[in-house]
């Protein structure tokens, strides 16, 4: 090739950064976490990817404290899916749960999940997730909507609040 006009060929070959994903056989897909209330009532959502025809095994879960001191609950489930994917919905309750505020209303408290999926007697996957347990409302302020007016606050695990913008020192400087 000759030419001012092909200066600008595309490099050809690996010229981005490669990396390697190893997808396992039955795969734990996308696990989310709903608060239900504070109260310690959750919603674990995910999903099960595995091979055409279906499979078998065992889901075991573990929830544990992150970055405080608790005891951790646990369970085990039965799991028989009959195509390659499988979706679960699974309603469990922490008991004395410590929950999530934001800063200056609280301690951050997390938990960790720890998800594994077993089959033929060995771990086929495995996931972890951290989370925190807080609700989040919009509420009218003092209790009346107004329509010509924006009265709403939050509230968050039950307490309403008034939600505030961190000032920077160079900001607070200036005023």
């Amino acid at each position: 090739v000759y030419g001012w006009h092909y200066a600008n060929i595309p490099a050809l070959g690996i010229w981005m950064p490669v990396s390697l994903k190893e997808i396992p056989d039955i795969e734990i897909a996308d696990p989310f976490i709903h608060t239900g209330d504070i109260a310690g009532n959750m919603e674990l959502y995910l999903e099960l990817h595995g091979p055409e025809g279906g499979f078998q095994g065992e889901l075991e879960l573990c929830i544990k404290p992150f970055n405080f001191q608790g005891d951790c609950c646990a369970a085990s489930l039965p799991v028989t899916a009959l195509s390659m994917r499988h979706k679960m919905r699974l309603d469990f309750r922490i008991p004395d749960v410590r929950l999530w505020w934001p800063n200056d209303l609280g301690s951050q408290c997390l938990y960790q999940l720890e998800l594994h999926f077993k089959a033929h007697g060995y771990t086929v996957n495995s996931v972890r997730k951290n989370f925190g347990v807080r609700t989040i409302e919009m509420r009218p302020y003092l209790g009346q909507p107004a329509e010509d007016r924006y009265n709403w606050q939050f509230a968050i695990n039950g307490e309403e609040i008034f939600v505030k913008e961190e000032c920077k020192k160079t900001q607070i400087e200036r005023m």
